[in-house]
C-alpha cells in the first residue's frame, strides 16, 4: 500500500534511490497514480494483471483434485481473491457450508414461525463473528449472482446446485430487489465488523430481507 506513505514517504528516498549492496526494495500498490511522484521516479514499475479466472479454475483443479463445478463456484465466490480460493479448499468448503444455512435463513423468511426464527437467531449469534461475516458475504455472492442472471443468464458464474438456487431467488424477486437486498447485507457485513450485538443484528437483517422479498418493499438506503 505504497499510495499511503504521503509526505513521510520522502524520508525514504535515499535508501530507494541508492539502497544497501545485495537489496531489493518492493513496493507494492493497489494504484499507483497515488504513489508520491518522487518515489516513482526512482522505481521500475511492473503492473502485475489480476488472475484469469479459467487459469484460476485450472490452478485449484490441479493443485487440489477438485471437480470443474466446484472450482467454478469458489473461483466466483473468491472474485479473483487466490488466497480466498485456496483458504476455502483447505478448510473444507468446496461445496460451501453455508448453502443449507442459506436456504434454511430464505426458508424461514417467507413461511417461518417465530420459534423457528428465534432458533435461527441463536445459531447465528453463536457462530463468531468470522463465520457471521463470512455467512454474509456468501449471501451477497448469491444475490449479486441472482443480478447477472436478470441481466443475462449466460453471465452467472456459479454452476450445479447453487446455480439451481440462484434462478430460484431471481425468478422470485426483481433486480430492484436484488439490490435492496444486496445494499441491507453490505450493511449488516460493515456492523458486524464493528462489533454489533449479532442476535439483534441478524434479527433486523431478516425483517428487512423478509420486507424486500414478500411484501416487495424497497427499503430507503441511509
Amino acid at each position: 500500500m505504497a499510495e499511503y506513505l504521503h509526505q513521510e514517504g520522502n524520508k525514504l528516498l535515499k535508501t530507494i534511490e541508492e539502497p544497501t549492496p545485495n537489496t531489493i526494495i518492493i513496493l507494492v500498490a493497489e494504484d499507483d497514480s497515488k504513489v508520491l511522484n518522487t518515489i516513482l521516479s526512482r522505481c521500475r514499475r511492473i503492473q502485475v494483471p489480476k488472475i484469469e479466472t479459467a487459469q484460476l479454475q485450472d490452478a485449484l483443479q490441479q493443485q487440489f483434485g477438485i471437480p470443474s463445478t466446484a472450482a467454478q463456484n469458489l473461483v466466483a465466490y473468491a472474485q479473483g481473491n487466490i488466497n480466498t480460493a485456496v483458504s476455502a479448499v483447505k478448510n473444507g468448503e468446496v461445496d460451501s457450508e453455508w448453502l443449507p444455512a442459506l436456504r434454511t435463513w430464505l426458508n424461514m423468511l417467507v413461511k417461518g414461525s417465530q420459534t423457528q426464527w428465534q432458533e435461527w437467531l441463536e445459531v447465528q449469534a453463536k457462530l463468531g463473528r468470522e463465520n457471521q461475516k463470512q455467512f454474509l458475504q456468501y449471501v451477497n455472492h448469491i444475490f449479486s449472482q441472482c443480478l447477472y442472471f436478470h441481466i443475462n443468464p449466460a453471465l452467472l458464474q456459479v454452476t450445479g446446485t447453487e446455480a439451481k438456487l440462484v434462478e430460484k431467488i431471481a425468478l422470485f424477486i426483481s433486480v430492484a430487489e436484488c439490490e435492496a437486498a444486496i445494499g441491507e447485507l453490505d450493511k449488516a457485513a460493515y456492523y458486524i465488523e464493528r462489533n454489533a450485538n449479532p442476535k439483534l443484528l441478524f434479527h433486523a437483517v431478516s425483517i428487512k430481507l423478509k420486507y424486500i422479498m414478500t411484501e416487495k418493499i424497497l427499503l430507503l438506503t441511509e
